[in-house]
């Protein structure tokens, strides 16, 4: 509800589940903004390195027990693109695509592989804690002024 004192308007009694939305979807949307030329950059020398698919793909087991798909960046041990990129935070920032869709927030327990047992979360699934510190790192440097 919205309520008017004076010249202000106060919103008050917003479900925190809506917020918490909201807040994902900005934060995901302004990150993906930020670093899309970078997983860009990522899929080409995968593709030229590899001259094979780019993504895997990881089927995982979200809230309620609904079925969703993670992408993965290509990115093997054993192969000189994993030298260059760090496998975890490109992967992790992928999921940030499942954020704008739903399947996932920012914060939340981990994700269910599918072969876990269990009727799913009752909450979404959120990111690792390699994407968290990625993200809050970026966020320290655009927002925090250095003396």
């Amino acid at each position: 509800a919205i309520r008017c004192l004076g010249s202000a308007f106060i919103i008050s009694q917003i479900p925190q589940s809506v917020t918490k939305r909201a807040f994902d979807i900005a934060l995901a949307a302004s990150s993906l903004f930020f670093f899309l030329p970078i997983l860009i950059l990522v899929a080409a020398v995968i593709r030229l390195h590899t001259g094979g698919a780019i993504f895997d793909r990881e089927v995982k087991i979200g809230r309620n027990g609904l079925r969703f798909t993670i992408h993965r960046f290509r990115i093997r041990q054993d192969t000189a693109v994993s030298d260059v990129f760090p496998k975890a935070v490109f992967d992790d920032l992928l999921t940030l695509f499942n954020v704008l869709k739903g399947d996932m927030s920012l914060t939340g327990p981990r994700a269910l592989d599918e072969q876990d047992n269990g009727s799913g979360l009752t909450e979404r699934p959120g990111l690792s804690s390699d994407t968290k510190s990625l993200l809050r790192q970026l966020l320290r440097s655009l927002f925090v002024k250095k003396s």
